[in-house]
C-alpha cells in the first residue's frame, strides 16, 4: 500500500507527466522552403457540374432542339505539378530558390463531349526566386517570352503568397485547436462567374510520426443577382464538405491535402428559366520533399 506522502509524490509526478506531453504535442505551424533542398508538388482538381432546368414545356424544347441534354453534364478537371530546388544560405539566411512547372493541363467536358483546351503556357517554365529564413518569398525573374506582362504580374504574386495559401495562427497549437480560412470559390453558369466564399475550419487532431494531422470541414453560403449582357440572373448556393491535411513538422511543409466540396444551388434566369443542380468538387495536392 502507498502511503499518503508517496501517493501525494506519485500524483505529482503523473500530473507533470500528462503536463509535458500535452506541451510536446504543442507546434508552431509554418510553411517555408528551407535552403539546401529539393520539392515536387503535383495537385489534381475535379468538378462534376450537374444541371437541370425546371420551365414551362416549351422553353425545355426549345433547349433541346439546340442539341442540349437534361439533365446538363459538365466535367473538368485541371493539373498542375512544379518542382522547387532551393540553394545554400548566405550569412543574411537568405538562398536562392529555382521553381519549374513541370505540368499545367486541364480537360474539359460538356454531356460527355470533349471542349479543347489551349496548351497552357505555364508548362516547362521556370521561375527565379529568393527566401529566408521567415519563409518570405520574392520573385527575381521570370524569363522567357511565351508569358505577358500580365500573367508575369500575377504569377509573381502568385509565388509571393505560395506559403500563404494555408494562414496557420502565429501561435502554437494544441490538439483540439481550431482555425478558420476565407478561400475564394468561382463557378461559371451560362457564361457568368459566381464568385463565391468557402469556410474552412481546420482541426488539428494528432501527432504520428511527425507528421501533423487535421481534419476539415468547409462551408458555403451565397445569394447572387448578377447580369451579363441580356442575362439576368438571381438565385442562392449553400454547400458542405470536409478533408484531410497532413504537415511534415520537421520541414515545415504540408504534405497531403485532400478536400471534397458539393455544393447546392438553385437561381432563376431573366424571370423564366429556373436552373437547379450540384457541383461536386474534389482537390487532391501532394508534397515529396529531399535534401
Amino acid at each position: 500500500m502507498l502511503l499518503p506522502k508517496t501517493l501525494i509524490i506519485f500524483g505529482a509526478a503523473l500530473l507533470c507527466s500528462i503536463f509535458n506531453v500535452q506541451a510536446q504535442q504543442q507546434v508552431l505551424f509554418k510553411i517555408k522552403y528551407l535552403p539546401n533542398h529539393s520539392y515536387t508538388s503535383t495537385s489534381n482538381i475535379s468538378i462534376n457540374i450537374v444541371m437541370n432546368v425546371d420551365s414551362p414545356q416549351t422553353a425545355i424544347d426549345k433547349i433541346k432542339a439546340q442539341g442540349v441534354q437534361l439533365p446538363m453534364i459538365m466535367k473538368g478537371e485541371n493539373r498542375m505539378a512544379f518542382e522547387v530546388k532551393t540553394g545554400s544560405d548566405d550569412s543574411k539566411k537568405i538562398f536562392p530558390i529555382v521553381l519549374k512547372y513541370t505540368d499545367a493541363s486541364a480537360t474539359r467536358s460538356i454531356a460527355g463531349v470533349v471542349v479543347p483546351d489551349a496548351p497552357n503556357p505555364l508548362k516547362g517554365q521556370s521561375i527565379y526566386a529568393h527566401g529566408n529564413a521567415e519563409g518570405k518569398l520574392e520573385v527575381d525573374s521570370i524569363p522567357g517570352k511565351q508569358l505577358n506582362d500580365t500573367i508575369k504580374n500575377a504569377l509573381t504574386s502568385m509565388i509571393s503568397n505560395l506559403t500563404q495559401q494555408i494562414k496557420f495562427p502565429e501561435k502554437p497549437m494544441a490538439i483540439g485547436d481550431t482555425f478558420d480560412q476565407e478561400v475564394p470559390f468561382s463557378m461559371p453558369v451560362s457564361g457568368i462567374a459566381m464568385n463565391m466564399t468557402i469556410k474552412i475550419t481546420y482541426k488539428f487532431i494528432g501527432v504520428k510520426d511527425r507528421i501533423a494531422l487535421f481534419d476539415l470541414v468547409q462551408t458555403c453560403t451565397y445569394k447572387f443577382s448578377k447580369s451579363q449582357g441580356d442575362v439576368n440572373m438571381v438565385g442562392y448556393a449553400d454547400g458542405t464538405g470536409d478533408g484531410k491535411l497532413a504537415y511534415f513538422i520537421d520541414e515545415n511543409m504540408t504534405k497531403q491535402l485532400l478536400s471534397s466540396f458539393t455544393l447546392n444551388y438553385k437561381m432563376k434566369m431573366n424571370n423564366e428559366m429556373k436552373m437547379t443542380g450540384t457541383a461536386q468538387t474534389y482537390t487532391t495536392v501532394n508534397y515529396s520533399i529531399s535534401k
